[in-house]
């Protein structure tokens, strides 16, 4: 039931295309013949003209929308998930822009506007069709019959097609199946369809009687009427179905098949959607492009944090620092701090000695922490009228020794490490005396 509407709402939506048209009683007979296999234009004659709403005319003037009918035509009508071809229909002054292609029985209709000029019954013309575009709807449907082949391989025979829409975009493949493909399942899928097109095999038709066709287990596209000839596409060993559409000549055409969608359509059926040839560069492009940009965004939005966290850190270690008064030692009138910090960083043991010398006067500081990878860090701070008695970079040496580190820097501040964390706190306590000694 499903399945069937659709159908229907596919139905549907390609009728609205032309006011429903295509199913208005046209007052016209007989067959249109159709080229397009082999050729992209033809010299045919105009037997039929119609209004948009089906209403037969002698001729249509330049502007007018309406129907044009051929007793030849390059034109595909849309059909077993193939739409309509789009092109142009012209004679030396006159121009009608083809813009969807249909059939009503045995007559392909040519939707479209008058462009140029006006056309009239029996006059003589070109009709061309849009070959660009519609070489990227051959590269989708013989992709269906790649992934149709492919997933019988990946999921089993039960994987039948179930309907399709193939267009200059994208192909869209409906089949039986009760679950999810996984993703590796996907990925073997894609592996498979791009093998054959790597592989080039070469596309064959061929017309055969249907009982013919039937005995050779030919797949037939779910919900098509045949009649007693049937088209058998063949794509080497792989492939063989049958099929009114137009295809490549050889699967290497394709390029490359790229599978971006699998959803559920009904209970038991599935639908991909892929994308081939340019079409699947242009969605690869895009989606690196897409990376690239949430990457950078989740880079930026890290950093921000990065920095949001250590400004939070050094604003904590600063409104800390009147708590690190309570330790200073005084040596004379200079007062000595030297003690260790938890959860600190350089930047925040900088911050926080900077604040320190600015609050403490005449001051030697030396703050220190033990990292993630138990090291010990250090940084020595000296207020500017002890340089000539004191300096930063004599001290961190003598504080290293004891912790078994190196460092260095300049007589105001000088920073360092240290493996031995044993040691840190009989380091510390030793500042005092050495800063004594040397006043």
């Amino acid at each position: 039931f499903e399945v069937a509407m659709e159908k229907q709402r596919e139905t549907s939506r390609a009728a609205n295309k032309f006011n429903a048209t295509s199913t208005v009683k046209l007052a016209v007979d007989g067959i249109t013949e159709f080229t397009g296999y082999t050729q992209n234009s033809c010299i045919g004659k105009i037997q039929g003209l119609f209004k948009k709403d089906g209403m037969k005319v002698e001729y249509l003037s330049v502007g007018e929308e309406g129907i044009v009918v051929l007793d030849k035509t390059v034109f595909y009508a849309e059909s077993g998930g193939q739409v309509g071809d789009l092109g142009e229909i012209y004679s030396d002054l006159s121009v009608f822009t083809v813009q969807d292609t249909q059939k009503h029985g045995a007559l392909y209709l040519h939707h479209g506007t008058v462009a140029k000029g006006s056309f009239a019954l029996s006059n003589s013309i070109t009709a061309m069709i849009n070959e660009e575009r519609r070489q990227a709807i051959r590269l989708n449907h013989s992709a269906t019959h790649l992934l149709h082949a492919g997933l019988r391989f990946v999921l089993g025979d039960h994987a039948l097609q179930r309907g399709s829409l193939v267009d200059n975009k994208k192909l869209r493949f409906d089949f039986t199946h009760m679950a999810a493909l996984t993703a590796e399942e996907l990925r073997e899928l894609e592996r498979i369809v791009n093998k054959q097109i790597r592989a080039n095999l070469k596309v064959h038709t061929v017309v055969k009687s249907l009982e013919e066709a039937k005995k050779e287990q030919v797949y037939a596209l779910f919900g098509e009427k045949y009649g007693d000839e049937v088209r058998v596409v063949k794509m080497g060993d792989f492939s063989k179905e049958l099929c009114g559409g137009t295809h490549i000549n050889a699967t290497g055409e394709i390029g490359l098949f790229k599978i971006v969608a699998e959803t559920s359509v009904a209970a038991g059926v599935r639908r991909i959607e892929a994308v081939t040839g340019e079409n699947a560069i242009i969605w690869l492009y895009e989606t690196e492009s897409e990376f690239v940009d949430r990457l950078q965004q989740v880079l930026a939005q890290k950093h921000s944090l990065e920095k949001e966290i250590a400004n939070l850190k050094s604003e904590r270690m600063v409104s800390k620092s009147q708590s690190l008064i309570d330790q200073v030692v005084a040596i004379g009138s200079i007062n000595v701090l030297a003690t260790k910090l938890t959860n600190a960083d350089s930047k925040t043991l900088r911050l926080t000695v900077d604040t320190l010398k600015q609050q403490l006067g005449s001051a030697v500081v030396v703050l220190a922490t033990v990292s993630g990878d138990n090291k010990a860090q250090l940084i020595i701070g000296v207020t500017q009228d002890l340089l000539n008695k004191i300096k930063a970079n004599e001290l961190l040496q003598y504080v290293m020794e004891q912790i078994g580190g190196s460092g260095g820097g300049r007589a105001d501040m000088a920073q360092g490490g240290g493996t031995n964390i044993a040691a840190l706190e009989s380091a510390l306590a030793s500042v005092a005396a050495w800063v004594k000694s040397k006043v």
